[in-house]
């Protein structure tokens, strides 16, 4: 019994979670740093993207805005994470996707960590 508590829980955070994702502020990459430590789904041409089985982590960079270094936003997917993605997070190089989540900052530049694949997606037809 306790076990089916924790996982109505559980379902219960998610739905609110892609609840509060889906009604998020929608930015460009550009506009990211300008709204740090707020919930909201960031658009944009992936510039370059990247695996770094050699980095501690074992990140994924997906960069908007421009190359590394001079990117203007990055989706991070961490190792633990990689293998809830299929394809790889990296297939996403040179497509347009949208990143949701809560926006941080990592040395100076913008960036939100993707737990799931369904904080990335296509950008909504206007």
């Amino acid at each position: 019994m306790r076990a089916l508590g924790r996982r109505t829980a559980a379902l219960t955070i998610a739905v609110l979670l892609a609840a509060a994702l889906a009604s998020a502020k929608e930015l460009t990459p550009a506009q990211a740093a300008a709204h740090v430590g707020e919930a909201a789904t960031v658009c944009g041409v992936v510039s370059d993207a990247s695996y770094r089985p050699d980095v501690r982590g074992e990140p994924t960079f997906l960069n908007f805005g421009g190359a590394y270094p001079n990117h203007a936003f990055t989706a991070v997917v961490w190792g633990k994470h990689r293998a809830k993605f299929t394809p790889p997070p990296e297939s996403h190089e040179g497509k347009t996707i949208c990143v949701s989540g809560r926006i941080s900052s990592y040395r100076g530049k913008p960036q939100i960590v993707v737990d799931t694949p369904h904080q990335l997606s296509a950008p909504k037809a206007k």
